[in-house]
């Protein structure tokens, strides 16, 4: 018997592993098929349904236990705290379309308040011994055998999934159980669809603690900023004693795999313990599968869920670096002073703080970054909408130009070209503003199409010609101004440039990074310049 278990346990351990195909194929064929398939995690369950698809996984639905029906009920129908109609539906459709007689069963063993709160949602029932009749008989109805109860059903289209698998229930309830079916009908008319929603949740919330989840507002810590007093304590701590896990956590969804992206973290985990090792996955999963439930919870998502789980970990390693203070040969002591969780937290106050700056800044000089930002050159606009978003995301343009898309932060060089790209677009924003160039809100308010290079360009070119207006447009005509015949730029011009810049450098530069600002504003005059004699019209604007 207990070779029997050990060989289910480990062909457990590697199935979420296997293609969806494969893990069909393994279960279907094996000598005890339900025993395997109810031995798995719901997690696992969920990714096979759903990579499989609908119609593949039918012989999977109709093995299933209720208990594993209600845990995923419990990770794909909710949305917010709220009970989605559609997705409801969808999992009841499928248990009848996989078996009818088993469908029953596997509905019976969920709460009762769960299935009273769908009725509430998607059916109205009317009593006629009340004198209750509806005005208008939808396409959908019953009529209890007693005829006591008329169940109108809802017309929506997002509620049609549920409401005829409520209407396929009922009528098997009546042919199976109809005292039962009209002490629900008579209960449901009286209860309200608020209570039912809270109990339902209630309930749900306990089981998912069993999966590692925590309830929506305890979640919030893994994204709550660690203060500068918890650092100090963090840095100045002693080695705590491990202790026992927070939870066992089925989820496998968090790679264990650790590669060059994570340096820190890499050669942290070669010096501690092995104890402190299995501990700190412990705690990255319950970070992962909390912080995942609060930025997407479809559990069913695997690549998502793959890049999240690289996301928590570039998060420790950011932490591991800030509280080992960039000395890397201190990371295992790190890791062994402060737990997962404080050290991710860590890492994520790092991008909100970069966030914060951007955002306390855009409050200073918000004229010049412009509505979302769309004074910004390219890519330093999309990085900075990138990094404002609720959760901070990459922009890979900044490093493939190729790419247009935003990601998850993966590697502390995403974060290096972040910050030097923050740094610069707030350099060319103070640049061109009031206290820079000179240009105010009134200025600009009839440009928001300008990017701060095409405002620089524009304010060279009409310095250059005398103009009092110095953002008036430039026509093909007066660019010939500013080029020789060989299609360059003419020295004076480019001489009249610099002599500009260099001017506004010595009379507004502060004094402790002079150089560093002179360096960057050679840097934006020559990259302007350069567009210029490439494309003037593109850059003008």
């Amino acid at each position: 018997m207990n070779g029997y278990l050990n060989n289910i346990e480990n062909q457990l351990s590697n199935i979420h592993q296997l293609p969806a195909k494969k893990r069909l194929d393994l279960i279907i064929n094996h000598p005890s098929p339900i025993k395997l398939l109810r031995s798995m995690p719901t997690a696992d369950l969920l990714l096979t349904l759903r990579e499989l698809g609908a119609e593949s996984s039918l012989e999977l639905v109709e093995m299933l236990h209720p208990r594993q029906v209600q845990e995923l009920l419990d990770l794909e129908i909710w949305s917010q705290d709220r009970l989605n109609a559609r997705a409801a539906g969808f999992y009841f459709s499928l248990l009848f379309a996989a078996n009818r007689d088993t469908a029953i069963s596997q509905i019976h063993g969920l709460d009762i308040e769960l299935i009273g709160l769908m009725f509430k949602l998607v059916t109205k029932i009317y009593d006629l011994t009340c004198n209750e009749e509806p005005e208008d008989y939808p396409d959908l109805y019953s009529l209890s055998p007693d005829g006591r109860f008329i169940v109108c059903f809802s017309e929506k289209e997002g509620d049609a999934g549920l409401a005829q698998s409520l209407h396929t229930l009922l009528l098997e309830l009546y042919h199976r159980d109809m005292p039962f079916a009209l002490r629900l009908l008579e209960s449901l008319r009286f209860e309200l669809a608020s209570g039912l929603e809270e109990a339902s949740l209630r309930f749900r919330n306990s089981r998912l603690l069993d999966l590692g989840i925590l309830p929506t507002d305890e979640r919030l810590i893994y994204f709550s900023t660690v203060s500068p007093s918890e650092i100090r304590h963090a840095l100045a701590q002693s080695p705590k004693p491990l202790g026992q896990p927070e939870n066992t956590l089925p989820i496998k969804a968090v790679n264990q795999k650790i590669d060059e992206r994570y340096p820190y973290l890499l050669k942290a985990l070669a010096q501690v313990s092995p104890e402190r090792v299995e501990r700190l996955w412990y705690e990255v999963n319950h970070a992962f599968v909390n912080m995942y439930a609060s930025l997407s919870g479809d559990f069913g998502d695997r690549e998502h869920m793959n890049q999240v789980g690289d996301y928590v970990k570039f998060l420790l390693d950011l932490g591991l670096l800030q509280h080992c203070q960039g000395q890397k040969e201190m990371a295992a002591e790190s890791l062994n002073k402060a737990s997962g969780k404080l050290l991710i937290r860590f890492g994520r106050t790092t991008l909100v703080n970069l966030r914060k700056r951007l955002i306390e800044k855009t409050k200073d000089i918000n004229y010049i970054f412009g509505s979302d930002f769309c004074h910004g050159d390219l890519p330093l606009r999309e990085v900075a909408q990138a990094l404002s978003l609720a959760e901070p995301r990459f922009y890979e343009g900044l490093t493939d130009a190729k790419k247009l898309t935003v990601r998850y932060f993966l590697r502390l060089n995403d974060l290096n070209a972040t910050i030097n790209a923050v740094n610069e677009l707030i350099f060319r924003a103070e640049l061109v503003g009031k206290n820079g160039v000179g240009f105010t809100s009134d200025a600009l308010k009839a440009h928001s199409h300008l990017s701060h290079a095409s405002i620089l360009a524009r304010s060279l070119v009409n310095r250059f010609r005398g103009e009092t207006d110095l953002l008036a447009s430039i026509s093909e005509n007066v660019i010939k101004e500013i080029f020789s015949d060989q299609g360059r730029l003419k020295k004076e011009f480019v001489k009249t440039a610099n002599s500009f810049m260099q001017a506004w450098s010595l009379t507004r530069l502060p004094q402790h990074n002079a150089q560093e600002i002179e360096e960057k504003n050679r840097h934006f005059l020559s990259s302007v310049l350069i567009q210029l004699e490439q494309n003037w019209r593109l850059v003008i604007g």
